[in-house]
């Protein structure tokens, strides 16, 4: 009876470890402690958390180590979110430890998700994920509006990372003005991606899992297969092309971009520098170009200021666009939004002044107008439906007001009727970024911690 109670009992044992191991339940390794952090100096790392109040870094590149600095060194990650990504140098004035970068999971789109182990990590993190494509404008190639996840499951793990496999059918979002394709592939005729199979790693530290990146360039989906080329839409009417279109300007030549083309026509924006040495500026004309023949009619002539107009939508023959306006040998910045009749060139400024595109969800176009001291608009977030077509404002500022020649806001995602937009945190310093949830129903905006 003795000698089969220890054969039980080493089962039991046996089985244990085997649930222990499949499940994730192992303890991460302890941190390698430096006293002197110079050999991580400049290193892309993870910060993953603390223990014994001294900061924790997972090293992606470096086998997945984990390094604890001293605790002296806790304030210098006082703000930091879980997972942000970050580099260390040395100040030069006194040498002491700063970040030089510091990349939280909010600007990379990714979640971190709380989870016992590592098969409900594999359980919860793919429909997390995939919450923060819907409608993104972070990448516009990875945007989709719905998805569903058929089964997922933990293929291998190690000691501060799994990888998780994952099928799911994916709608792309459709967009005819986007630059880029679609990288999840080609979908069925009622637009969806079916049975499309990823493999993603996930980095775990203290119960919390969290993705490196959010693209398949920067390896967040690591399946094995090519991803769909990331490619410009080609165009019908080919412009003369230009190594750098900022020179061609300064040599006087006129620099001609698509904007928009149907089975007839290629409406073309053509910008050329005027003025005077001091005095020059750009401007920018609209043409519409037959192709079967090659003539021109000019729509739109006489916006100065301007060198790029990007579409945002069509109703009937009434194109909405977005100046994008520059200084001669300084700097750039987004313009108004107006209508522009691709019939008569009739051309309607709808928001005035600065503007900054945020996304879109389906036929509506969100637009930050930024200022709203010059003219009868108040500043704050509107919705443009390009169906309809109709113009509403929709709530406030997330936050001050930006100057967009240095500065971005953008729709990270959007889910359950709200828009996560990323808007620059000035409170917290120059170059950091909040993220905050938008209602467009109630107009209640609120900061996502």
């Amino acid at each position: 009876m003795k000698a089969f109670g220890n054969k039980s009992a080493v089962i039991v044992f046996v089985f244990v470890c085997l649930t222990v191991f499949v499940a994730g339940c192992r303890q991460a390794p302890k941190p390698v402690a430096l006293g002197d952090p110079g050999t991580i100096l400049e290193k892309e790392l993870l910060y993953v958390g603390t223990s014994d109040g001294r900061p924790v870094l997972l090293d992606p590149a470096g086998e997945n180590k984990l390094y604890a600095l001293s605790a002296e060194h806790g304030q210098v990650f006082q703000h930091v979110e879980l997972f942000a990504v970050v580099s260390m140098i040395r100040n030069p004035s006194d040498q002491a430890l700063m970040l030089s970068t510091k990349v939280p999971p909010a600007a990379r789109n990714v979640p971190v998700v709380a989870a016992a182990n590592h098969a409900e990590a594999a359980k919860l993190y793919p429909p997390a994920l995939l919450d923060r494509f819907q409608f993104s404008s972070y990448l516009d190639e990875y945007t989709i509006e719905t998805y569903a996840v058929k089964s997922a499951k933990v293929t291998s793990s190690g000691p501060c990372t799994v990888t998780v496999e994952f099928v799911a059918d994916l709608k792309p979002a459709q967009n005819a003005f986007s630059q880029t394709r679609s990288r999840w592939g080609d979908p069925d005729p009622d637009g969806y991606v079916r049975d499309r199979r990823l493999v993603l790693t996930l980095y775990s530290y203290g119960g919390r899992y969290c993705a490196y990146h959010s693209g398949w360039m920067d390896g967040i989906f690591t399946d094995g297969a090519p991803p769909v080329a990331h490619q410009p839409a080609e165009t019908m009417y080919k412009p003369v092309a230009y190594d750098n279109i900022w020179q061609a300007l300064d040599e006087g030549k006129d620099v001609e971009q698509v904007i928009w083309e149907d089975d007839t026509y290629s409406f073309i924006s053509r910008v050329k520098l005027r003025g005077t040495a001091g005095k020059q500026y750009y401007e920018m004309a609209v043409q519409r170009v037959r192709r079967s023949n090659g003539s021109r009619l000019t729509l739109l002539e006489g916006l100065r200021d301007s060198w790029q107009a990007r579409p945002l939508g069509l109703h009937g023959r009434t194109l909405y666009l977005q100046a994008v306006e520059a200084l001669p040998f300084s700097e750039a910045y987004s313009g108004p939004v107006g209508s522009l009749n691709l019939e008569t060139g009739e051309w309607s400024v709808l928001l005035a002044e600065q503007t900054a595109v945020l996304g879109r969800v389906g036929d509506k176009v969100y637009v930050a107008k930024l200022d709203g001291s010059d003219d009868s608009q108040a500043a704050g977030i509107y919705a443009l439906d390009t169906a309809t077509p109709e113009l509403k404002l929709v709530s406030d500022l997330p936050g001050p007001s930006f100057n967009t020649a240095y500065e971005y806001g953008r729709l990270m995602y959007s889910m359950s009727g709200k828009l996560y937009i990323y808007w620059p945190d000035f409170e917290t310093g120059h170059g950091q970024y909040a993220l905050y949830s938008v209602d467009p129903a109630s107009s209640a905006i609120a900061r996502v911690d």
